[in-house]
């Protein structure tokens, strides 16, 4: 019944952090950053295992293997997770950017000879 009234009781002291919209389709956030909020906010799939951590900075040292460091990066399905900010061992601040997309390079056109020069036709 309290449930019903209040929600779940686990949520209850359950901080839920700032994420900050900047330019570009990018945010900032806290390193305590819940991956259940990214999940939600950002459509971002952590490829872990249940339970194994559950905030943005812990999911960083397991991907990693190691403490993460200022300027770590970490690809994330379609984006690109930065650290910005450490304290020691700790993980301050966390930028999340949308990754590029690739473009393919463009194709130079291939005649009998050889490539092609467009203005001058084939190369002789």
């Amino acid at each position: 019944v309290v449930a019903e009234l209040v929600g779940d009781v686990a949520e209850l002291g359950r901080k839920v952090e700032e994420v900050k919209l900047l330019p570009g389709g990018r945010f900032e956030l806290p390193g305590t950053a819940q991956l259940d909020d990214l999940r939600e906010r950002l459509d971002m799939e952590f490829d872990l295992k249940d339970d194994e951590v559950s905030t943005i900075a812990g999911f960083l040292m397991v991907r990693l293997g190691r403490v993460p460091e200022k300027g770590d990066r970490v690809t994330v399905g379609h984006y690109e997770v930065r650290v910005e900010e450490v304290d020691g061992p700790r993980v301050n601040k966390v930028r999340v950017e949308p990754k590029a997309p690739t473009v393919p390079a463009p194709s130079t056109p291939v005649g009998p000879s050889g490539p092609t020069d467009a203005a001058s036709g084939p190369k002789s």
